[in-house]
């Protein structure tokens, strides 16, 4: 294909992509009721072990609003990604050799199952210990009243979903790095304590101010990177 073919194309898979995404997030829109409940459930669950009130509060007329439209936006993001992976490994395939194209599809099925894996594990585990450790009465007196902002709130829990399900994404790039030879185990396990620094780092800048949220993200993604090192030697990526 020429160049004009290729942008047309492109411009064709982008069209797709963004539909996707304005149909996706329109039904989470439309679902909003539920998703909320199932992001305010943590709390709830708080609420339950301690004297914090349950109920979350609004403290402006747009909070509510706001709120409904950074969940769909987000719901929209994750259950469209899948339609717009097809799309970007439809416009990117043809240009691929045979064994990369399966390296991308294999790193596809196990960063979806990541994905999963690493929502599960933020709002199960990850989520009501913060919660607990930030409203210990290490932080908050008992003689002081805690009103919870709804916006706030469920911002805070948003964004640690969200950055643990993009952050266990990091051994599925280590690995198809060392499948199409880019970066060599030696190099990987070399740069092991570089990572480690790092990621605490990245898991500082980028969960919630607690150092609970911090280690218990920045653990994980460590023991996903040398897993990941192991899987390469098992099957003999990046070898020198």
């Amino acid at each position: 294909m020429d160049i004009l073919s290729h942008l047309i194309e492109l411009r064709r898979r982008l069209i797709y992509s963004i539909v996707a995404l304005a149909a996706c997030s329109a039904i989470a829109f439309a679902l909003y009721e539920p998703l909320v409940e199932l992001v305010k459930r943590p709390f709830q669950a708080i609420q339950m072990e301690s004297s914090l009130p349950g109920q979350l509060f609004v403290h402006s007329v747009t909070e509510g609003f706001l709120v409904r439209i950074r969940i769909a936006l987000l719901g929209g993001a994750i259950v469209s990604l899948p339609f717009i992976g097809y799309h970007i490994l439809r416009f990117v395939f043809p240009g691929l050799y045979a064994h990369e194209r399966r390296a991308i599809a294999a790193a596809l099925i196990a960063g979806s199952a990541l994905a999963v894996g690493a929502f599960l594990y933020s709002y199960v585990q990850l989520l009501p210990i913060s919660l607990r450790f930030l409203t210990s009465s290490g932080f908050i007196p008992e003689d002081v009243g805690v009103l919870l902002s709804y916006r706030s709130s469920i911002a805070f829990v948003l964004q640690v979903l969200l950055m643990a399900v993009v952050l266990f994404q990091l051994p599925v790039v280590v690995v198809v790095l060392m499948k199409l030879n880019v970066l060599s185990r030696r190099t990987a396990l070399k740069a092991g304590p570089y990572v480690i620094v790092s990621l605490a780092g990245i898991s500082a800048l980028l969960t919630p101010p607690d150092v609970i949220s911090q280690i218990g993200l920045a653990l994980p993604l460590v023991a996903l990177y040398f897993l990941a090192v192991v899987v390469a030697r098992v099957f003999r990526f990046g070898e020198e």
